[in-house]
């Protein structure tokens, strides 16, 4: 569900002119959340798994939002945090603003099928890895 809010917070901040930039997420993020964004135009990017690295990556970026898969959404003009009341508060706001129930805001925005699968690898001594 982080993903439905983010987007509707993202679209409610860019119709109000106050999203710097793009947005940054994780490489496990729906690829559904990164095709709505190119609908509104806003530039995506992703880091490894970790609010600490979406929070490095945002003012490298210049860009002052960012979403991790746990829910966490990270806003730079509000707080350094993406756990809390803030991102809730500002759900609930986007809802009353717009006169509609958070069922009919999220009801435009299709997240795609995800599976995550972990991988042996299968390493020997002199195997380097990066």
């Amino acid at each position: 569900m982080e993903t439905r809010f983010f987007i509707l917070l993202l679209g409610k901040d860019c119709a109000n002119t106050s999203c710097a930039g793009g947005a940054v997420g994780i490489v496990m993020s729906n690829m559904g959340l990164e095709l709505a964004l190119k609908h509104l135009s806003i530039p995506f990017t992703r880091t490894k798994v970790s609010d600490r690295y979406v929070l490095e990556t945002m003012p490298e970026l210049g860009w002052r939002i960012g979403v991790e898969k746990s829910g966490h959404v990270i806003r730079l003009d509000k707080t350094t945090t993406g756990d809390g009341i803030v991102p809730r508060l500002q759900v609930l706001s986007a809802t009353v603003s717009n006169y509609m129930s958070l069922y009919d805001l999220c009801s435009g925005i299709k997240l795609l099928p995800q599976i995550l699968m972990n991988a042996i690898l299968r390493v020997s001594k002199s195997t380097r890895i990066c």
